[in-house]
C-alpha cells in the first residue's frame, strides 16, 4: 500500500477561484474539503444553489478530520456510487479538467461528469 499526500501541493491544484457571478468555480482536484467549505462561505457565494449545496453536504460528510485531510480530487477518483458531492457535480451539469503529461508536455482536456464516471468505481 501506498499513501499518497497532497498537503504540499501548490499552485492551481490546491487553489479554489469564483466566478463574479458566483455561478461558476474552478476548484483545484488537492483542495481539502474543509478548506473548500470555508472558502465558499467566507466569500458569501452561498447564493448559488449548487454551492449552496455543496456547502449543506460537506457540514454532513465524514467527521472534521476526515474533511480536513480528504480531498476533492480524492473524493471524485474513488467514483462512489454513495459520494453526495458526485451527485451534486453531476446534477449541476459540472465538468473536470483532466491533465496528462505526454511527451514531457502537459495535455489538458475538459471531461463532462456524466462522462467522467464509466461505471461503479470506474473513472
Amino acid at each position: 500500500m501506498a499513501l499518497i499526500s497532497t498537503a504540499r501541493v501548490k499552485g492551481a491544484m490546491n487553489s479554489v477561484k469564483f466566478d463574479p457571478d458566483g455561478n461558476h468555480a474552478t476548484i483545484g482536484s488537492a483542495v481539502p474539503l474543509t478548506t473548500l467549505k470555508e472558502l465558499i462561505e467566507q466569500a458569501d457565494y452561498c447564493g448559488s444553489d449548487v454551492l449552496r449545496g455543496v456547502v449543506a453536504m460537506l457540514r454532513l460528510f465524514a467527521s472534521e478530520h476526515i474533511r480536513n485531510v480528504a480531498t476533492l480530487g480524492g473524493n471524485i477518483a474513488t467514483a462512489s456510487p454513495i459520494s453526495d458531492l458526485n451527485v451534486i457535480w453531476l446534477a449541476a451539469g459540472a465538468s473536470f479538467q483532466i491533465a496528462r503529461l505526454e511527451s514531457g508536455q502537459i495535455e489538458y482536456r475538459d471531461v463532462p461528469v456524466d462522462e467522467f464516471f464509466i461505471s461503479y468505481r470506474k473513472v
